[in-house]
């Protein structure tokens, strides 16, 4: 869950001035995986899918380098929760959360 997402753009100096991302009260959850996730067909799937990825990465990195690498990312009020089924019933284990947090690519 992103409870805001801002997303500045200078187009006029594209490539030259940062592109800035910035998210505001930013949930993840996470849990281990179902069993029939591991099944051979959903692994295959997932290889797939990610080879697929690293080719469209390959190509896009080429085409946007200079654009990628002027991008700063700023997160505030970021939480982290980790949730495990057990007996039917939903163990919440403890989280944590990050106040603020900037990423600058040089």
């Amino acid at each position: 869950h992103v409870g805001r997402l801002s997303i500045r753009i200078p187009w006029k100096k594209l490539g030259w001035d940062p592109i800035i991302i910035e998210l505001e009260d930013v949930f993840f959850f996470a849990g281990p995986r179902d069993d029939h996730e591991w099944s051979a067909d959903a692994v295959e799937r997932r290889e797939l899918a990610a080879k697929k990825a690293k080719l469209a990465a390959a190509e896009l990195a080429k085409l946007s380098r200079r654009i990628l690498d002027s991008i700063q990312i700023s997160m505030r009020n970021v939480h982290v929760s980790y949730s495990e089924m057990q007996s039917h019933s939903v163990m919440l284990l403890p989280y944590f959360k990050v106040c603020s947090f900037c990423f600058v690519s040089q």
